[in-house]
């Protein structure tokens, strides 16, 4: 099979977004004339080479309905809280419909030869019927979040019609190994599905192989570098500890305040100096609802420095940041501690924006939670519980106190981890294996086929 044109379907884009999947997708055709396919909301800023797909007014109720479908349903349900997840029978529909109407839309741009790499859990149903229309398409689709076994993911009314949509996909990609393990649990206990060699899973003449490769972002160095301006209002004697928050319930935010706060009890001499960044990167389909969490935020921190305000300056400061090009460098840059104690979701990236930003000769300390996408097998990293807010506290301290030579040792094996794979080489991994995955199905259900009429052509002759 002749490989054509690599076709990526993302949410937002935008390299100039806060979104780290668009970010992601970037990288992957920042040097290939591939075409980058995404649903736009809420004043996107598309590179040039970006095509958006055109939404129809009658679309937009749809689309908004399939969005809280995966931020209420399907985000919290695939991060394992059983109960914790709420599923809306009229939101599920719309996210059927917005798909359904999306795999037409794709079906029309289809040349043969191309590969179709969907990224996150917003475009499940797309195989589904796409495939109806372009059987011979190989589709693939990454998730940036955790996968939950069987026992939670059977919790979901439509568990076994989600499960069916995934199989029309012929590569499902995840970002660590122990996803792949509850996919397989789930496909295997819920819809009856084979293991087979090769991380590969079947149901009746489908086969689809599961891979565990992590996400890369293309990462502009040497921007990075090159703003060091003061955040925040700083002194050049202050000390930065810097979280990115994403409103949404994934954050933590409440135990992570708890932790600064107890810090500060236990550590009054260290903490003088002590600014704590909170980055807001605005990551909702409504406006409205950004608004709403911003202020509350506001209160928080308002809270917050209200009960230390015996310190000459508020220590807790929040921005919202939207330029990317001169004042997220700036945060990056001058943060000896960046703290991310989110679940995973879209963490790589900026995970990876901190290491690239800082300063070789005085590099910062990178402070994760366990359940992270990255967590356990990011060594240079302090791995801590996001609810363990003493572990947390006692991380900070660990981080302020490290020596160079331990901070020098801890960035490098960072590098190790955020260079091991380019977004050319991912591109190149997945193309061979959603395309060889492919031909193999096809060549399957073609002997199937041939199995059937056998029967009936003997009986004529």
């Amino acid at each position: 099979m002749k490989i054509g044109r690599m076709i990526s379907l993302s949410w937002f884009g935008g390299t100039g977004s806060q979104d780290v999947i668009a970010k992601q997708v970037s990288g992957l055709h920042q040097k290939t004339d591939g075409l980058w396919l995404c649903v736009e909301r809420d004043g996107g800023s598309p590179n040039p080479g970006t095509q958006l797909i055109a939404l129809n007014l009658d679309q937009r109720d749809d689309l908004q309905l399939s969005q809280l479908f995966y931020e209420e349903c399907l985000t919290p349900l695939f991060h394992h809280l059983r109960k914790g997840f709420s599923f809306n029978q009229h939101h599920y529909q719309a996210y059927r419909r917005w798909n359904k109407g999306l795999a037409e839309a794709l079906s029309a741009l289809y040349r043969e030869g191309d590969v179709l790499w969907l990224h996150d859990a917003h475009w499940i149903p797309v195989a589904r019927y796409l495939k109806q229309i372009q059987p011979n398409l190989p589709i693939g689709i990454s998730f940036s979040s955790s996968f939950c076994g069987s026992e939670v993911f059977d919790t979901l009314p439509v568990a076994k019609e989600v499960l069916e949509d995934l199989l029309y996909f012929d590569l499902i990609n995840f970002a660590r190994d122990s996803d792949i393990q509850s996919f397989t649990c789930s496909m295997t206990t819920i819809m009856g599905a084979v293991t087979l060699a090769d991380k590969r899973l079947k149901k009746g003449n489908q086969i689809i192989k599961v891979a565990a490769y992590p996400s890369v972002t293309a990462i502009d160095e040497a921007l990075l570098k090159t703003s060091v301006d003061l955040p925040f209002g700083m002194a050049s004697s202050d000390k930065l500890i810097l979280s990115v928050d994403i409103p949404s319930w994934f954050s933590n935010r409440t135990n992570r305040n708890q932790a600064y706060e107890l810090f500060l009890k236990d550590n009054s001499t260290l903490a003088k100096d002590i600014v704590f960044g909170s980055m807001i990167t605005p990551f909702s389909i409504s406006a409205d609802r950004i608004r709403n969490l911003l202020k509350r935020w506001q209160s928080d921190l308002a809270d917050l420095n209200e009960q230390w305000r015996s310190y000459s300056r508020k220590p807790f400061r929040m921005a919202q940041c939207k330029d990317t090009n001169v004042y997220v460098p700036s945060l990056y840059r001058q943060a000896k501690v960046f703290i991310d104690l989110s679940l995973g979701c879209y963490a790589s990236g900026n995970l990876n924006e901190f290491w690239s930003a800082q300063d070789i000769e005085d590099p910062g300390v990178l402070i994760v939670s366990k359940l992270a996408i990255d967590g356990n097998d990011l060594k240079g990293a302090i791995v801590v519980h996001p609810l363990d807010v003493v572990g947390v506290s006692q991380a900070i301290k660990q981080a302020l106190l490290m020596p160079l030579s331990e901070r020098k040792l801890r960035y490098d094996q960072l590098g190790m981890k955020f260079r091991s794979l380019s977004p050319e080489r991912l591109k190149a991994k997945f193309t061979f294996d959603v395309v060889d995955q492919s031909r193999k199905n096809r060549q399957a259900n073609v002997m199937s086929a041939q199995r059937e009429v056998r029967p009936g052509l003997s009986h004529h002759v």
